[in-house]
């Protein structure tokens, strides 16, 4: 968990704040490398495309990534250095005592940093983006998510997961419009108590923000990369939070194609069927607004990597992480 709040632009793209209900959750603020505040990175999102064929976006804009063949990249994120020890909240004094009780039952630990015993870290996300003037143009054995649905809980008084992906659209160059690729997203109250779900994304124009009271049992769908729907390489940074207990938040990046990863509790990720033959960019972003190179810190620009070949497995590790 951290504890800021506000959000930075992808690109060029501008920032816009949402405003929190009486009940809305907030936060402070956190150290970051590149920023204060989490940021989200992206190929532009408001571009068109040419016509020139069905593997093109609409006129004057990104065309597509022609595949030759498809790659496997893995790898691990690496603490370097004495990771921090994640501490304990401090619940305010005013929290009664069967929240308080609730609250002590599950985890009640910053999750900012959450290192392995072998300094491997997890809550990274890692994730490739087309070179300039292309977009993924996602194959059909490919547009169906691993996981159709994709839930967060709130089983006490955290986020679980803290961090999490989706893949709910990709880029259609036959229609020229995103596409649904079913995948649903819901948040969850299974604790005993209510918990306020305060969702704000990081470019508004292509998603809504919410404030809603999540009484106990309840559920809150949210439908994601619903705004600009005619363009491609969309993605967006959706961050959560509770004001009810405000120490809580959760970070769900959303993509229009399948290539990214979460780190695992060992700090390992692997991200498939990468599509080959061209140079790609590689991302990796931590939760404090962080972003960092495969030989230190780095920007919301990442790092050119391939061109990759058909049925590469390429070992890309994250070792030089630190707070």
């Amino acid at each position: 968990m951290t504890r800021f709040r506000l959000w930075t632009t992808i690109l060029a793209a501008p920032a816009f704040a949402a405003t929190l209900a009486a009940v809305g959750c907030g936060g402070g603020g956190d150290k970051a490398t590149t920023s204060s505040k989490p940021t989200a990175s992206s190929s532009s999102t408001t571009t068109g495309g040419s016509t020139t064929g069905s593997t093109t976006a609409p006129s004057e804009g990104p065309t597509a990534l022609e595949p030759q063949g498809f790659a496997t990249i893995k790898g691990k994120v690496t603490y370097e250095g004495t990771p921090p020890v994640p501490e304990d909240i401090h619940f305010p004094e005013n929290l009664d005592k069967n929240s308080r009780d609730v609250c002590l039952m599950g985890e009640h630990r910053d999750q900012t940093w959450v290192v392995g015993a072998d300094k491997g870290v997890k809550n990274v996300v890692i994730w490739v983006r087309p070179p300039a003037g292309k977009f993924f143009d996602v194959p059909a054995d490919q547009q169906k998510p691993e996981r159709a649905a994709v839930t967060v809980d709130q089983p006490y008084c955290a986020f679980i997961p803290h961090v999490d992906i989706l893949f709910p659209t990709f880029y259609d160059p036959a229609t020229k419009k995103q596409k649904r690729t079913g995948q649903t997203f819901e948040v969850h109250n299974s604790a005993p108590i209510s918990h306020n779900t305060n969702w704000n994304p990081a470019i508004s124009l292509l998603d809504s923000g919410g404030n809603v009271i999540l009484p106990s049992k309840k559920v809150q769908k949210i439908d994601v990369l619903n705004l600009a729907a005619t363009k491609p390489n969309q993605q967006d940074l959706l961050s959560f939070k509770c004001d009810i207990h405000k120490w809580m938040t959760s970070y769900i990046w959303a993509f229009d194609h399948p290539y990214a990863a979460v780190t695992k509790e060992d700090g390992t990720y692997e991200i498939k069927n990468v599509p080959a033959g061209s140079k790609l960019i590689l991302i990796a972003w931590h939760e404090p607004g962080s972003y960092y190179t495969p030989t230190g810190p780095g920007s919301n620009k990442g790092t050119e990597i391939g061109p990759l070949t058909a049925k590469e497995v390429k070992v890309i590790n994250f070792d030089k992480v630190s707070k």
